[in-house]
C-alpha cells in the first residue's frame, strides 16, 4: 500500500495505550516452570490448572518430553508429559469436525475421517480439549490411508 493511501485513511478506532502498563511485568518464576495441566471432565468440559514450581509436576522418576520448538522463556510450548505409551483422542472444545490424536511425544496428529479413526482403533467418543492447548502442540502429518500409503525415505540409524 502506498504511503499516501495510508496517510489519507480515516482513523476508525484508537488503541487505548494509556491503560497499558508502563513496563513489562517481571516473571514470578524466572528459573522455574509454568505448567498448564489439562484434565478431561466427565461432563464434556475440561479443567485446566496453572502451576508454578522449580520443576514440572510429573510422576516421580518421569520427565516431560522436550519439544524441538522449545524456546525457554519465549511463547512456544517447551515440554509435554503424557504417560509413556498413552495417547489422547481429542477435539477442540466447542468445535465440531477436526479430531486429533495426541501421543506421548507431545505431537498432535489430525485424524482424516471416521475410517481412519476406526483403522487406528480409536473409540467413538472424542474428548474435548481447550483450543489454545491443542493449538500449542506441534502438528504431525494427518493420519489417513492415503498418507500411510506413501513411501518415504528416511535417514538410516547407526547400528
Amino acid at each position: 500500500v502506498a504511503p499516501d493511501v495510508i496517510r489519507d485513511t480515516a482513523v476508525v478506532n484508537t488503541l487505548p495505550v494509556a491503560t497499558f502498563p508502563a513496563h513489562a511485568p517481571t516473571s514470578l518464576i524466572a528459573d522455574g516452570a509454568l505448567c498448564a495441566t489439562w484434565v478431561p471432565g466427565a461432563s464434556g468440559y475440561s479443567g485446566v490448572t496453572l502451576q508454578t514450581g522449580a520443576l514440572p509436576p510429573v510422576p516421580g522418576g518421569r520427565a516431560p518430553v522436550m519439544l524441538s520448538q522449545a524456546d525457554g522463556h519465549g511463547p512456544a510450548l517447551d515440554a509435554v508429559y503424557l504417560p509413556p505409551g498413552r495417547s489422547a483422542y481429542v477435539r477442540a472444545e466447542g468445535h465440531v469436525g477436526a479430531r486429533y490424536l495426541i501421543v506421548d511425544t507431545g505431537v498432535r496428529f489430525a485424524i482424516h475421517d471416521d475410517d481412519a479413526a476406526r483403522d487406528l482403533g480409536l473409540p467413538p467418543a472424542v474428548t474435548a480439549i481447550p483450543l489454545p492447548l491443542l493449538a500449542a502442540l506441534p502438528a504431525g502429518p494427518e493420519l489417513s490411508k492415503a498418507n500411510a500409503s506413501v513411501a518415504r525415505d528416511t535417514v538410516a540409524t547407526a547400528r
